[in-house]
């Protein structure tokens, strides 16, 4: 469970120093230089796959909303608490933001604006992963309703499998068939 987490946790980290660095410094420049591109694809594609594999998860195992929310929450950094994963985000997302300005040519920036830009991100970014939870738990659920086979494990299948095997067994093994001897015929 703890893989799943960091999983969750990186590209959550890279959105809270994508927002702080432009929080603190605005347009004129990006957050690590010639590798902007590959830390925004980190951040905001990681988080949007994340999305699209959590609502698929969810319409393909859950059929109850309130347990598909509390599986996804459990997945978030912290359980999904706000001020415990604003934490979590906020030390991982100074970490990447660190990084960052390395990777630009600058040492890190420890500066209080810097700082209250890292704790704004995570808390905005920890609430809205905890709202994006239920959104996905419900839509999710939503979704199973159009999936109906690939969801609740039920005896329609086995006995559409019994049927299959009956009309593709031999003539010899028909329902209704006699095996052995013929009975003795009676005068």
């Amino acid at each position: 469970m703890a893989l799943r987490r960091v999983l969750v946790t990186a590209p959550l980290a890279v959105l809270v120093a994508l927002t702080a660095h432009v929080a603190g410094f605005g347009g004129d420049h990006v957050l690590g230089g010639v590798h902007a591109a590959g830390l925004l694809a980190l951040g905001v594609g990681g988080s949007i796959l994340l999305a699209i594999l959590a609502l698929g998860w969810v319409g393909l195992t859950e059929t109850d909303a309130g347990r598909a929310e509390r599986a996804l929450r459990a997945m978030l950094p912290a359980r999904g608490g706000i001020f415990p994963a604003a934490l979590v985000l906020g030390v991982s997302g100074s970490i990447v933001f660190a990084c960052g300005e390395l990777l630009e040519g600058h040492l890190p920036p420890v500066t209080l604006g810097s700082l209250l830009a890292i704790t704004a991100s995570a808390v905005v970014i920890a609430a809205v992963a905890r709202g994006l939870a239920r959104w996905l738990a419900a839509g999710g659920v939503a979704l199973a309703s159009l999936i109906p086979l690939a969801r609740r494990p039920s005896a329609a299948p086995a006995r559409a499998a019994e049927r299959a095997d009956a009309l593709l067994a031999p003539p010899s093994q028909a329902r209704g068939a006699r095996r052995g001897r013929a009975p003795p015929h009676s005068a």
